[in-house]
């Protein structure tokens, strides 16, 4: 009788860790896609430096923000696109975006970083650029 018990009491206990483990590593899982989910954005208490750039062209549509690089300076009247990449997130006056896509700062606004946006290329290289928005001068 005193080895069924110790049988019963080891199985019930191996049980117990089982589904506790189980359950620790579910919670592992879900914090990491939560910060995926985040996709490396960070946003700062308030903005930071502002961009002399007056348009951006988008070269990669997110699914609420886009990929696109400052206009640099006139090359022979033409605006070249070659300027840092940047992170824009939809807003009220930006919230269909699309490849090609040029923006226009708003008049009376500057573009300013309001936080960093981190992902991965293709190569699988991990790239940091800023979040900017439109604020008022």
């Amino acid at each position: 009788m005193k080895k069924i018990f110790v049988f019963l009491l080891g199985l019930l206990t191996g049980i117990v860790i089982t589904i506790g483990s189980l359950y620790v590593i579910s919670k592992a899982i879900s914090t990491s896609d939560a910060q995926s989910k985040n996709n490396g954005l960070v946003l700062f208490d308030k903005p930071g430096e502002h961009m002399n750039a007056k348009a951006f062209k988008v070269f990669q549509v997110l699914d609420d923000a886009a990929l696109a690089n400052a206009a640099s300076d006139n090359v022979e009247g033409k605006i070249l696109y070659l300027g840092p990449v940047v992170l824009i997130r939809a807003d009220e006056e930006h919230n269909g975006f699309y490849d090609d896509q040029i923006i226009k700062v708003p008049s009376g606004k500057v573009a300013a970083q309001i936080g960093t946006y981190q992902y991965y290329t293709r190569q699988e290289i991990v790239k940091t650029v800023p979040v900017i928005g439109f604020i008022s001068k």
